[in-house]
């Protein structure tokens, strides 16, 4: 009997910036070009035979509830001198170069725009509603590890299955370091590997939340349990509709 194809849920918004980013094109056409070469690429390490019923990109839309519930939220990328490809004349440039390749992704691939959350909630999202065995991740995006299912990294070219167990301990060695790329300032002095190790042990999800909230204490004191919280809304994928109106609320 055949194995069922999963369906392939790739990250659009880490391909449109490497489309961008790569020494191979000088051109915003170039740029469409190169991004339409690797999601085949994609495709076509994936799956037997590929169209739009088999896959899906997502991309990032307007508002993030993260941005609600903590204003700081990636407000560490606003500073300093904006990046941009040499053969782009400036920043602004660059810019508007991103927007010809998102909206070439948007009227090419079957695309779903996330408005009110990010591209890795859409992909999350998805996982859930399909079933982890039956979908696969398309991102080098390290916060996926959260997720029970086969990941495709598109930095390394490897696939790698997250168990249900690796999952849980990866989202709350996560709480405990946070995300310096997004702002989230975890416990000062506990990297991933020093959380990982903190964590050895533990089995259930009560479990993963008192040790980490006795690290939290050990560093916060009073304070501990209010920004332990808040940490866990903020690297926490959504998992459901509800999750999504609970952190809405709660904002």
């Amino acid at each position: 009997m055949a194995t069922k194809q999963k369906h392939v849920l790739i990250d659009g918004d880490l391909l449109i910036y490497r489309s961008c980013a790569t020494k191979a094109v000088s051109t915003a056409d170039q740029c469409c070009d190169y991004f339409d070469k690797v999601v085949d690429f994609v495709l076509w390490e994936l799956q037997d035979f590929p169209d739009d019923s088999s896959y899906t990109v997502f991309l990032t839309g307007k508002g993030n509830f993260r941005k609600d519930i903590y204003p700081e939220y990636k407000a560490n990328r606003s500073t300093g001198k904006p990046w941009f490809p040499k053969w782009c004349r400036d920043y602004e440039e660059y810019r508007k170069i991103l927007g010809v390749v998102r909206d070439h992704c948007i009227k090419t691939w079957n695309t779903v725009v996330c408005d009110g959350y990010e591209a890795d909630d859409g992909i999350s999202l998805a996982a859930h509603r399909l079933g982890f065995k039956n979908v696969i991740v398309a991102s080098s995006d390290k916060d996926f590890c959260q997720i029970p299912c086969e990941i495709y990294n598109t930095y390394h070219w490897k696939r790698e299955l997250i168990s249900k167990q690796d999952a849980r301990r990866n989202l709350w060695a996560q709480v405990i370091s946070g995300d310096s790329t997004d702002n989230i300032k975890g416990c000062r002095g506990y990297g991933k590997p020093k959380a990982l190790k903190a964590l050895t042990g533990c089995k259930t999800e009560d479990d993963y939340k008192q040790v980490t909230l006795q690290v939290y204490q050990s560093v916060f004191g009073e304070d501990a349990e209010e920004k332990m919280n808040l940490n866990y809304r903020l690297v926490k994928l959504l998992g459901s509709a509800r999750e999504y109106e609970d952190a809405i609320s709660q904002g």
